[in-house]
C-alpha cells in the first residue's frame, strides 16, 4: 500500500468454524491510506457478538494508533464495552498496548460499581510485560460451569496481576 493510495476493502465470511466455535458471520472493513486508516472487525455467533475497531497509520517501520472500539455481547458473560480508546504500537521489535479497559453493562447492578477488566502489555524481542486488573467481576461468570446441583457461589473477584519476563526468567506479583 502506497502512502497516499486510498484503500477500501470489505471481506465477509459466512459459516466459519474457529476452535470448534461456529461463527455465523465475520466481516472485516478497511478504509483509508497507509498513513491513516481504519480497520473494523465484527463477529457474530449464536453465543454472542464481538466488534473491534482500530484507527491509526503505518509509517514504513511501525504501525501506531489505537483500539477505539471493543464491544462484547455474550449470552454467558453479558455486555462489555471499551471504557476509552487505548494506544497500540506494533513494529518488528516492539508491540505495546497501553491500558485498555472493558466495563460490564449490567443494569441489575446499577447500585454498585460495574465490573471491569483492564490490561496493558508490551512485547520486545527478548522480554515481555503484562498487567491485568480485575474489579468486581461476578463469580457467577465462572461458577455455573463448576458448581454441582444445590450449591451456589456469590460475590465478586477483584485482583491485580503484574507479570514480566526477561529471557527465560519470569516474575509475577
Amino acid at each position: 500500500l502506497f502512502p497516499y493510495t486510498t484503500l477500501f476493502r470489505s471481506l465477509r465470511a459466512d459459516s466459519a468454524v474457529v476452535s470448534s466455535q461456529v461463527i455465523a458471520v465475520a466481516t472485516v472493513n478497511a478504509r483509508g491510506t497507509r498513513d491513516h486508516h481504519r480497520l473494523a472487525l465484527a463477529v457474530h455467533s449464536s453465543r454472542g457478538n464481538v466488534t473491534l475497531g482500530l484507527d491509526g497509520g503505518y509509517d514504513g517501520t511501525q504501525w501506531a494508533g489505537s483500539v477505539d472500539t471493543l464491544a462484547i455481547d455474550s449470552s454467558t458473560a453479558g455486555s462489555w464495552q471499551l471504557r476509552r480508546r487505548a494506544r497500540l504500537v506494533a513494529s518488528a521489535p516492539l508491540v505495546r498496548l497501553d491500558t485498555m479497559c472493558l466495563v460490564a453493562h449490567d443494569s441489575a447492578r446499577a447500585d454498585s460499581l460495574p465490573a471491569s477488566v483492564c490490561l496493558a502489555g508490551e512485547k520486545r524481542t527478548a522480554s515481555w510485560r503484562v498487567a491485568v486488573d480485575v474489579a468486581q467481576l461476578p463469580t457467577t461468570l465462572f461458577a455455573a460451569r463448576r458448581i454441582t446441583s444445590g450449591d451456589s457461589v456469590t460475590g465478586a473477584i477483584s485482583a491485580h496481576v503484574d507479570a514480566r519476563a526477561q529471557g527465560t526468567a519470569i516474575t509475577a506479583t
